[in-house]
């Protein structure tokens, strides 16, 4: 994977640009630590974004996705950090919170990031695990074996999946199936976007692939 972001059309995102998106209308906004890692600019609207989609009674989603291509750890772990407890729900790999936060176990992420926020923790092809705002020990879907073809992608298509069962109103347990079946499809493609009718279908047996 090679970066090109300096100078980029992204790089000079700034707030300003945000009165350009219908916020107020939208019923979540999802949001990457990658933004936070491109400029100054793009970090400052990073922030606003979360701020006025908390004014706007909107949900707020964070997935961390440190990319040490991108910052050094200790340049971007305090700025993720807020980021995610801003949010309402965030996404983070196990390994990847280890790396920038130096935390050793899924309770230990919960426990850095706040009690007021929906956590979801990824370990690999271990499982995934959803910490909610007062439900005791978490709800934990593990993982399907699954012939990784690509790894790339499958983070974001895990929170796609999980955000969509939240979009419906699904439980727990069936919004971290769904992460972990939409991330199959992308680990068993060289795509970007994946064609779910074009892959093997997980087993109904088995609870699904993360990543």
């Amino acid at each position: 994977m090679h970066y090109y972001r300096t100078g980029s059309a992204a790089s000079r995102l700034a707030p300003a640009y945000l009165d350009t998106l219908p916020i107020a209308s939208a019923r979540l906004v999802h949001l990457s630590g990658i933004n936070a890692a491109l400029s100054a600019s793009c970090a400052r609207a990073a922030t606003a974004l979360f701020d006025r989609a908390r004014a706007a009674g909107v949900l707020r989603s964070f997935d961390v996705n440190y990319r040490p291509g991108l910052w050094r750890t200790e340049d971007a772990a305090a700025p993720l950090l807020a980021l995610a407890r801003q949010a309402d729900v965030v996404f983070v790999g196990l390994d990847e919170a280890a790396e920038v936060w130096g935390t050793t176990t899924a309770e230990d992420v919960r426990d850095l990031i706040g009690p007021s926020v929906s956590v979801v923790v990824k370990n690999a092809e271990v499982g995934a695990v959803l910490f909610e705002p007062g439900s005791g020990p978490g709800t934990f879907v593990p993982a399907e074996a699954v012939e990784v073809v690509e790894p790339v992608g499958a983070g974001d298509a895990f929170a796609a999946g999980y955000l969509s069962a939240w979009l419906r109103g699904d439980a727990p347990a069936e919004r971290l199936r769904l992460g972990h079946r939409v991330a199959a499809f992308a680990l068993g493609s060289v795509e970007d976007h994946a064609d779910a009718t074009s892959l093997r279908r997980p087993s109904p047996d088995l609870d699904g692939a993360a990543r």
